[in-house]
């Protein structure tokens, strides 16, 4: 119901006594099946008002009275109020009176200080960060990649990016500054054709990292317009952020990292960057915190002691009652302290324990679990360590799941940075790259981990695979082979190309043939040499 008939519903049941009656004013209205009232109805005339309006199904309209009836505001109703049900009616039916209210932004501040102290939001962040980098990267090319890939761990990469993956998930964003040697200060674009070396990878999050409108390209004919130009850093000492330490560092000496993508104005709301992920499930985990206390207050008060006393409500009426009551109900708990044992009156009292059935709770619990596994796109199995009698197809199924949107988000966002970083290191004095950068390719490596004997019967089909294809003669037992010349067995073999092959083909045939043609010409020469003798 619109926010102005539940204010002029409360104004029905005001106390306001001034006189007026209720008047008709159709050709102001887009119906004429209206019915006006002005500001001022006696109480009578507005609860006769309004339930005719719900009785026909009428537009309730107000006009305030005056001069300024002009200027009106109409509200309008229809047949599915029911005011004697409260159907419809907000404030006392339930569904019109439910809406979705903007959720909490919180500050960097907050949300380093719920990482610190809760044992989920932290599992969630890492999980993220670890496995999106636990297997790491493999470079493909000429034989000049494994000078990048020293290069690479000289740097802990590895790490660095990890860390660059938590506190962007956390915060909404996070930086790694490259500090180059390239004769240039922080706040200078990089010298390409003069970088020395990278002395380090430091990585900074969102709360040392402050973006000004001066910080922004200005120019609109600029593509990286209304992009950040400089990144302004104050790092914390001491809880502070430090004034007198302050510098600016130009973007094409940091790897820049976003969080989940939002509006401009939910940027503006974090300083510019783009909305923490945990902002989507954090209510998840404080209702499943908040539920884990009350379950384990329930179990303190899963057993009440019930203690029966004959004349209780007498004896309660006068202050030496009660005090009986007392001496009487410690003397039972110190018996029951000291040799386990309760002396009753088996005339008068009663002593016994109440359990309270708290069998659905785990079940409760459970489903909270799974909703914010839902929520936070980790498999339960994964996040809270517990399988359902073992990794079942449907776990398995959503773990593959969970590491292709891994595989994605690697492609989407590690990826450009990766190759931004590595295109420096080519560039780099101290390196001993010299290939062709177009050249090398940037894979991830496989997170799923097969078990031993998954490894042994894949292994099996492959051979027997293998057998037919060399019967076939699709390939040969030397291009087989090389699947286990690395360290681990290749199950995706890359043979020659068609044309390289084809080549060959034809190579072999024609030796073939002139072989065949000299083997039937000496057996000619000799039949002749036979007949002639």
């Amino acid at each position: 119901m619109p926010q102005q008939f539940f204010k002029k519903f409360k104004k029905l049941f005001s106390n306001n006594k001034s006189k007026t009656s209720i008047k008709r004013k159709p050709n102001k209205t887009k119906s004429s099946n209206a019915i006006i009232i002005d500001d001022s109805l006696t109480e009578d005339e507005k609860r006769n008002a309004l339930a005719k309006s719900y009785e026909t199904g009428s537009y309730l309209v107000d006009y305030p009275a005056g001069e300024n009836a002009t200027n009106n505001k109409a509200v309008f109703g229809d047949s599915m109020y029911n005011l004697i049900s409260s159907m419809g009616v907000q404030g006392v039916a339930k569904t019109p009176a439910t809406s979705f209210q903007a959720p909490r932004i919180y500050t960097p501040r907050d949300l380093e200080y719920f990482y610190a102290g809760n044992g989920i939001m932290r599992k969630i962040i890492d999980t993220q960060a670890d496995e999106m980098t636990r297997e790491w990267i493999n470079l493909e090319g000429d034989d000049e990649e494994e000078h990048l890939k020293k290069y690479l761990e000289k740097l802990s990469a590895q790490k660095q990016y990890a860390d660059l993956i938590r506190w962007s998930s956390l915060f909404g964003g996070s930086l790694i500054i490259m500090l180059i040697d390239d004769g240039r200060s922080l706040i200078e674009e990089v010298d390409l054709n003069n970088i020395r070396k990278i002395e380090k990878l430091w990585v900074v999050d969102l709360g040392q990292i402050y973006l000004y409108p001066t910080d922004y390209y200005s120019d609109p004919a600029d593509p990286k317009f209304n992009e950040p130009e400089w990144f302004t850093i104050r790092p914390i000492f001491y809880g502070v952020p430090s004034k007198n330490l302050m510098f600016k560092v130009h973007e094409t000496r940091v790897l820049k990292m976003d969080g989940a993508p939002v509006t401009q104005f939910l940027k503006s709301l974090n300083r510019g960057w783009m909305a923490p992920i945990t902002q989507s499930y954090m209510w998840d985990i404080i209702n499943l915190e908040q539920s884990y206390t009350y379950a384990v207050e329930a179990v303190h008060e899963m057993v009440v002691t019930v203690f029966g006393i004959k004349d209780l409500a007498m004896k309660l009426s006068t202050d030496k009652g009660v005090e009986e009551i007392k001496k009487r109900m410690d003397v039972v708990l110190y018996a029951k302290s000291v040799i386990n044992a309760v002396i009753m009156d088996a005339d008068g009292e009663k002593f016994e324990k109440v359990m309270t059935n708290i069998s659905q709770i785990a079940d409760l619990l459970t489903k909270l679990e799974r909703k914010l596994c839902a929520t936070c796109g980790i498999p339960y199995s994964v996040l809270f360590g517990e399988q359902r009698g073992g990794l079942n197809q449907g776990e398995s199924s959503d773990v593959r799941m969970w590491y292709d949107t891994i595989k994605r988000n690697q492609a989407q966002n590690v990826t450009p940075l990766l190759k931004k970083l590595i295109h420096y290191i080519s560039l780099c004095d101290d390196c001993d790259f010299e290939g062709d950068m177009e050249e090398i390719s940037i894979s991830y490596n496989n997170l799923w981990q097969y078990e031993e004997k998954d490894l042994v019967g894949m292994k099996l089909q492959q051979a027997q695979a293998d057998a037919i294809y060399i019967d076939r003669g699709v390939v040969t037992p030397e291009e087989i082979r090389e699947r286990f010349l690395d360290d681990v067995f290749d199950f995706e073999l890359q043979i020659k190309s068609e044309e390289t092959v084809t080549k060959d083909f034809d190579e072999k045939t024609k030796d073939e043939i002139n072989k065949k043609t000299e083997e039937i010409s000496i057996s000619k020469d000799m039949n002749t040499n036979t007949l002639g003798k």
